[in-house]
Formats: structure tokens, C-alpha cells, sequence
């Protein structure tokens, strides 16, 4: 009977979820979709982490819902043809209450087809998330981009 009661204890002092890590580790998981170009991997990094309330606002102001947001993934996974470099680095993390905001920096270069054109792109990025906690744990809520700069150079075919 002693090990059954060790064991139940022990479940009771397991930690709780440490947002200071789980935040910045997902976005770790989502750079790491992104460099394989792998939108089975990023929908699923979505349906895990993003909120059921998600938006989106781009550097336009123009917002999104979350299958919006996930049609745009989609549509950007088709259009890369490769990824070099994808990087998604927590500048800045603060906490008030139960809910948290992250400040991110991207980077993004990859190979694109633009029409027939193949074309070297160069993203950085930078926005300010905010994550909730909810019954299920950190989900990120909103992603509000304040810069948004890409570059695009001809590459030769072949």
C-alpha cells in the first residue's frame, strides 16, 4: 500500500508548467517546422499552441483570424521551394497575471518561385505576442508584427 501513496504523492509535487520555458521552446519548435518547410508540422505547432480567440495583425494593420492565418501558412509553405535559415528568438518575455507577452525576432531565408522566377527571400520580422493561460495550458493569443521586411533577389535557374 506505501508505494501506491509514493506514487500518488509524487504526481502532486510534479511542477507546473513553466511558461519562462515552454514559451520560448515552442517557438523553437515552429522555427524548426518553418526550416523544414513542413506545413503538416506547423498546422499541427498551430492546433497545439494557438488559442481558440487567435488573430493575427500584420505590419498593414490587416488582421486575421486563426484559419485565415492558417490558409497564409499554407499558402507560403507551397510557394517555398526550400529554407535555409529560420529563427525565432524571444527578445523580451513579461508576465501580468495569466497571461504573458513575448518579444520576437525572425529571420526567414528561403528559395521562392515567384511565377516562373526563382527568387532568394529574405525576411526579419519582429512582433509582440501575447500568450494566455488557459485549462490547457500557454496557448498564444494574438501576434501584433511592427516590422515585417523582406527582400527579394533574382537567383539563377538550375
Amino acid at each position: 500500500m506505501v508505494p501506491c501513496l509514493v506514487i500518488a504523492w509524487s504526481l502532486l509535487l510534479v511542477p507546473p508548467e513553466n511558461p519562462k520555458v515552454t514559451i520560448p521552446a515552442a517557438y523553437d519548435r515552429l522555427a524548426a517546422a518553418y526550416q523544414k518547410n513542413d506545413f503538416g508540422a506547423m498546422k499541427s505547432w498551430c492546433d497545439k499552441n494557438l488559442s481558440d480567440t487567435f488573430t493575427y495583425t500584420g505590419k498593414n494593420k490587416s488582421k486575421y483570424k486563426k484559419a485565415e492565418f492558417l490558409k497564409g501558412l499554407q499558402d507560403q509553405a507551397k510557394q517555398m521551394k526550400s529554407v535555409s535559415t529560420s529563427t525565432i528568438i524571444v527578445d523580451s518575455l513579461s508576465f501580468e497575471s495569466s497571461s504573458a507577452v513575448a518579444s520576437t525576432s525572425g529571420v526567414l531565408i528561403g528559395n521562392i518561385m515567384f511565377d516562373t522566377q526563382p527568387l532568394l527571400l529574405t525576411n526579419k520580422s519582429h512582433s509582440n505576442d501575447r500568450w494566455i493561460k488557459t485549462s490547457k495550458g500557454w496557448r498564444l493569443d494574438s501576434v501584433v508584427v511592427d516590422k515585417d521586411d523582406y527582400q527579394l533577389q533574382q537567383r539563377k535557374k538550375g
